[in-house]
């Protein structure tokens, strides 16, 4: 999160999301290679290292669709539902 936020503005945040995203699948891809312990957590950091630049560029981006004056208000509707969804997925995947 702390690389995330020296590197926002500097490098740009549809960089950060396309770079990361290309590094994800990377790492992923790279877990077939994964023999011992040791590379598997050296994986998994790696992996959340990436994943979580992702994820923070996504969210800046998401929330600076918004105009100024309905940021908040647009974002608090968006995240409701992403968690009503979430919560009918499990659901409708437990039933399934």
């Amino acid at each position: 999160n702390i690389f995330t936020i020296f590197c926002m503005d500097r490098l740009g945040r549809k960089y950060l999301l396309a770079s990361s995203m290309l590094l994800s699948g990377i790492c992923v891809f790279f877990i077939w290679f994964v023999r011992t312990k040791v590379e598997n957590l050296i994986m998994s950091c790696l992996f959340g290292l990436v994943s979580t630049v992702g994820w923070n560029s996504l969210d800046v981006l998401s929330a600076e669709l918004f105009p100024t004056e309905v940021r908040s208000t647009g974002m608090g509707v968006q995240q409701a539902f992403a968690r009503v969804g979430a919560i009918l997925g499990n659901v409708i995947f437990g039933e399934l």
